[in-house]
């Protein structure tokens, strides 16, 4: 109770009263009023002492410090304010300047003013269920608290820095051996209907009466608190803990908060966090597990930004640090997220996962697999990872409570492996008919883009074509690795990684050399990218060319995918497997066929196979004439051939040359003659017969 009030006897908790005390006070001494700074025209419930603070500071804003003598002019400022009549108002601050003998409690007065004016806005938005305001007016109060204590939180704050020689290491202290540790936060995540909160009773019933884990390690007896914002206390979270042989004298549930005014409200986990650490430091049992559920709704602001969830998660880990008992958050998992990592399947910020030391996950195990659910460890900070528990859900009816019936937990055998192999095994359906129809869009992707990027549209057009649908195109893209990128012309396209190429395919063997003028074939094997491909080698004159799908990958996607065994002819089972791809397979190979024939339109086919060039057509040599000498033009010879075969010629002619130019030295086979004026005699040759080989230069050399 304010000392400046000379009547003690008027109630403490008076919001008007200390009103009245502090307005009192500064109109009595002007100068303190900025001892009374921290207060804001708003915190004043009564209109007539928002007047007068409002008149006081808009005077002292253009006078300076005020004194006694500028109270003719506040009264005539509040008169303007207020309306009233200045005899109205020139008695009531004579009675408020009445009522105080002292002002040397401003400064207290007006904190007390603002904490009840605080509190007043607490309870309005309680009421309203605005949770931001509740939170600001929490925040507030504290402020007060910590002014009142003599606490200056703008300039006394400091850094505290621990030297690391006077730590004492101490070893974590565990609720379930590798699995929940005291003084942490926890997670378990899971999609609906997986026994989440199930799974969390039958844990918390087994630490009230000291049980066992689903791994056989004992646990200790020790005391739990629950908070669900998702089921009852009555019907569903009390049944499930008897079923499953809770002590309920060890069980706590968080319902309500009572205000300072008697009046009870429900606990938010958002702003009451700090009440209920209060309340389990003072009680007398030790508590060691405190379960939220959901652990989404400590958190007020957006739960999708990483730095507000991990600020609004801290009171939570506080609470679990300082009354060493290990929290537990429940929580679900994202829709449609099962190609994820499990961590990043949890709804929200990666801050949930990310500030809990230990995150476990619980699946639903598909009929075909076995049924039932797991419990897998997806991440731990303090131990190791992987591994989980079968479990099955029960239901039986409670001895003692006529039509009661609570579900309970009965653990099963031990799983081992990455808690990622362990969810999907679980969660993957097997079914024959979709795995077959998977394996034969992985073949038909496989052959669209063994030659290269391909345009997703077209892809996608294709596997319409041949009967794949969309979901199972997909599917199959990413169990083969398909990449895709934007180009320059804004389309996608998808390519296949390196990596999922095949190995090189062997050389095959030499052909055959043929006679002059024939085209010999030969067929060899070749194994590329897992299928046995056909290689044609060819031979052309006296040149023997081998092709394969590593000599020009334009030429493979003419080649025939089948199993050919030393004999030419295949096995019983992949003759088998062949049928059965064939409709895919020669889908596949009819777009790569088109796809190098528009890429080989001036390209001529060989009756023996293989691709050429046509050479340009030659032309006839001129006329001989016995006048002065001239070397002829001889169109047969090719500068970029090594040699040619002359040019047919009629009757019988001379092949000789002069001195310039000197076409012997670029056609060592042709005879040299003597100059003109060389005494010797001038040898004749006569022209070599007509070839009928074809005037073409091999494309594949």
């Amino acid at each position: 109770m304010s000392a400046a009030i000379r009547n003690p006897d008027r109630a403490t908790g008076d919001r008007a009263y200390y009103e009245a005390a502090v307005i009192g006070q500064i109109i009595k001494a002007p100068d303190q009023l900025d001892r009374a700074s921290i207060l804001d025209p708003a915190d004043f419930a009564s209109p007539d002492y928002r007047a007068w603070l409002i008149a006081l500071r808009t005077l002292a804003k253009s006078r300076g410090t005020l004194s006694t003598d500028d109270l003719p002019a506040l009264i005539e400022a509040v008169v303007e304010i207020t309306k009233r009549p200045v005899a109205e108002v020139h008695a009531q601050a004579a009675a408020l300047v009445e009522q105080v003998w002292s002002t040397a409690n401003i400064y207290d007065d007006a904190i007390r003013v603002k904490r009840l004016s605080t509190e007043a806005q607490l309870d309005a938005a309680m009421r309203a269920g605005d949770r931001k305001k509740t939170r600001a007016a929490l925040a507030a109060i504290d402020a007060l608290d910590a002014i009142k204590a003599g606490i200056d939180l703008e300039k006394g704050d400091a850094a505290i820095l621990i030297r690391g020689s006077t730590v004492t290491p101490e070893p974590i202290s565990w609720l379930w051996d590798g699995w929940i540790a005291r003084g942490k936060l926890h997670v378990l995540a899971g999609q609906p209907g997986t026994g989440k909160t199930n799974l969390a009773c039958a844990l918390a019933a087994g630490t009230t009466v000291g049980g066992y884990a689903p791994d056989g390690t004992r646990l200790a007896p020790k005391s739990i608190v629950i908070w669900s914002g998702e089921d009852s206390i009555k019907d569903t979270l009390t049944p499930r803990l008897i079923a499953n042989g809770a002590d309920m004298d060890r069980v706590h549930f968080v319902n309500t908060v009572r205000t300072r005014k008697g009046i009870n409200r429900p606990f938010d986990p958002a702003v009451d966090l700090p009440l209920l650490q209060e309340a389990i430091e003072k009680s007398d049992e030790e508590i060691g597990l405190f379960i939220v559920d959901s652990v989404a709704d400590v958190v007020m602001t957006d739960g999708h930004q990483n730095n507000k969830v991990r600020r609004a998660l801290q009171p939570l880990v506080e609470l679990a640090e300082k009354t060493k008992c290990a929290a537990l958050g429940i929580t679900h998992l994202t829709k449609a997220s099962g190609d994820r990592d499990p961590i990043d399947r949890i709804v929200g910020s990666v801050a949930f996962g990310g500030l809990a030391r230990v995150v476990m996950m619980t699946a639903k195990v598909a009929d075909e697999n076995g049924g039932g659910q797991i419990l897998v460890r997806v991440k731990s900070n303090i131990g190791p990872d992987g591994g989980g528990f079968r479990y099955e859900i029960g239901n039986k009816h409670l001895d003692g409570y006529a039509g009661v019936s609570g579900s309970f937990v009965a653990y099963g055998e031990k799983l081992e492996g990455r808690a990622r192999d362990l969810i999907s095994m679980a969660e993957t359906i097997v079914d024959p008919e979709e795995q077959g129809a998977i394996a034969e869009a992985k073949v038909f992707i496989t052959n669209c883009l063994a030659d290269g990027p391909m345009k997703a549209k077209e892809l996608e057009a294709a596997a319409k074509d041949a009967g794949i649908a969309r979901k199972t195109l997909e599917r199959a893209r990413k169990a083969v690795g398909v990449k895709s990128r934007r180009g320059f012309d804004g389309l996608w396209r998808c390519y296949l990684d390196i990596q999922k190429v095949g190995k090189v395919g062997e050389v095959g063997e030499v052909g055959e050399v043929g006679e002059v003028g024939e085209v010999g074939e030969k067929s060899g094997q070749v194994r590329q990218n897992g299928a046995h491909v056909r290689q044609v080698r060819q031979t052309v004159g006296e040149v023997g060319t081998v092709i394969n799908q590593e000599d020009n990958h334009n030429f493979a996607n003419f080649a025939n995918f089948a199993n050919i065994s030393g004999n030419g002819e295949e096995s019983a089972p992949e003759k088998q497997e062949t049928q059965q791809l064939a409709p895919t397979l020669a889908k596949a190979q009819a777009i790569n066929r088109q796809r190098v024939k528009e890429s080989l339109a001036d390209m001529v086919e060989l009756p023996g196979g293989g691709w050429i060039i046509p050479a340009a057509p030659a032309e006839p040599p001129p006329a001989p004439v016995d006048s002065t000498p001239t070397p002829p033009d001889n169109p047969d010879i090719l500068l970029d051939m090594p040699s040619a075969p002359p040019a047919e010629s009629q009757g019988t002619t001379t092949t000789w040359v002069d001195n310039e130019p000197d076409i012997s030295r670029d056609n060592p086979q042709l005879l040299a003659e003597p100059p003109p004026d060389d005494p010797r005699p001038r040898a004749l040759k006569p022209a070599p017969a007509p070839s009928t080989k074809p005037k073409y230069r091999e494309v594949f050399q």
